[in-house]
C-alpha cells in the first residue's frame, strides 16, 4: 500500500480502530459468560466442606451434619447439598440430621452442585457401634445323666468382628467356639452361659438351662412312732439328689387311702415331728417327692397309733 497516499492512509487507520473494537468486545463478552468449573483453565469451582457432630455414635443416635462451610471459587456460588449416609437413605439442604440403624462404618458423602451445574464432594467416615446379640440353644436340654449336651449360637457381633465367643457350662467347665458339646455326669439343674465379645470389647452373655436327672428313687425305711401323748415322729431315708419338694401326707385310719398334704419339706429333710393329735387315733403316712424334671415318687407307708 501506498502509505503516501493520504485516503489510503486515512482507510488503514479505520480499519484498524475496528478490529480494536471488535477485539475488546469479544475479550468482554469472553470474561462475562459464564463458564464450566476447570474448563478451559477456568478457577470457578464449588468445594464441599463437611461437618459432623460426631464420628462415632451408638445405633439410633442421631448425627448432625452440616455443609453450611461449603463455598464457590471465584464466580461459582453453591446452591444445592445432596447427602448420602451410606445406608441406603438420601437428604437434602445446607444442614440435616440422620440415625443410622445397623451398627458398621458407614461413610457420608456431601456433594454440592454450583450455578453452572459443576459439583465437589466430600465424605466422612461414620463408625456406627451398638452391644452384640446372641442367642443359644441346647439338645437335649433335660435328660438322666450322664447327658450329653450340644450347644449352637446365633450370633451378631453388631458390625464389629467377633473377638472372643466363650461357654460357661455352669458345672465349671468351659469351652470355645460357636458350637460346643459336653457332658453333665452329676445330676443337677445347670445354667448354661455363652459369652461373646467383639473386636470392640463389647460383650453380651445368653444362658441356657440343662437339667440332668437321676433314675427316680423315693424316700425308703419310712418310720412312723409315737413316742409321747399326741406326738407322732417319722424318719427315712433319701436316695435322690434331685429332689425340690418333699411332702409329708397322711390319712387316717388303718386301712385310709384318702391322703392328704400335711407340710412341704427341704429336699434334704429325713425326718418330721408333729403333736397335738387325738390320742387312739391310727394315721397312715407316706412321702411324696418331686424331681428336678417334674417326676413324682412315693415312699412306702407307715402306720402308727398316737399315744
Amino acid at each position: 500500500m501506498d502509505t503516501s497516499n493520504p485516503v489510503a492512509l486515512r482507510h488503514l487507520r479505520s480499519g484498524l480502530v475496528v478490529m480494536m473494537a471488535v477485539l475488546m468486545a469479544l475479550a468482554a463478552a469472553l470474561l462475562t459468560a459464564p463458564t464450566q468449573a476447570h474448563a478451559f483453565g477456568s478457577m470457578s469451582f464449588p468445594v464441599a466442606v463437611l461437618d459432623a457432630s460426631s464420628t462415632y455414635v451408638k445405633v439410633g443416635e442421631p448425627v448432625a451434619f452440616d455443609g453450611s462451610r461449603s463455598y464457590g471459587l471465584e464466580l461459582s456460588q453453591v446452591q444445592q447439598w445432596s447427602w448420602d449416609f451410606g445406608d441406603g437413605t438420601n437428604a437434602g439442604g445446607t444442614t440435616t440430621s440422620h440415625a443410622f440403624t445397623t451398627p458398621g462404618m458407614k461413610t457420608v458423602t456431601l456433594t454440592v452442585t454450583d450455578q453452572y451445574g459443576t459439583t465437589d464432594t466430600e465424605t466422612r467416615s461414620i463408625a456406627v457401634w451398638d452391644y452384640p446379640t446372641a442367642t443359644i440353644s441346647a439338645t437335649p436340654t433335660t435328660g438322666r445323666g450322664p447327658l450329653t449336651v450340644t450347644f449352637t449360637t446365633t450370633s451378631d457381633p453388631a458390625g464389629w468382628d467377633i473377638r472372643s465367643q466363650v461357654w460357661n457350662f455352669g458345672d465349671g467347665t468351659t469351652a470355645s467356639g460357636a458350637i460346643a458339646t459336653h457332658t453333665y455326669s452329676t445330676p443337677g439343674s445347670y445354667r448354661a452361659a455363652f459369652t461373646l465379645t467383639n473386636l470392640l470389647g463389647w460383650a453380651t452373655t445368653a444362658y441356657q438351662q440343662v437339667t440332668v436327672t437321676e433314675a427316680m428313687a423315693a424316700p425308703s425305711n419310712l418310720t412312723a412312732t409315737s413316742p409321747s401323748r399326741g406326738n407322732v415322729r417319722l424318719g427315712w431315708t433319701n436316695r435322690m439328689t434331685t429332689v425340690v419338694q418333699t411332702e409329708v401326707q397322711r390319712c387316717s385310719g388303718s386301712r385310709c387311702t384318702n391322703f392328704a398334704t400335711v407340710t412341704y419339706l427341704p429336699n434334704t429333710a429325713v425326718s418330721f415331728s408333729e403333736a397335738a393329735l387325738r390320742s387312739g387315733t391310727t394315721f397312715r403316712y407316706r412321702l411324696k417327692v418331686t424331681d428336678i424334671a417334674g417326676a413324682v415318687g412315693y415312699s412306702n407307708i407307715a402306720s402308727v397309733k398316737v399315744r
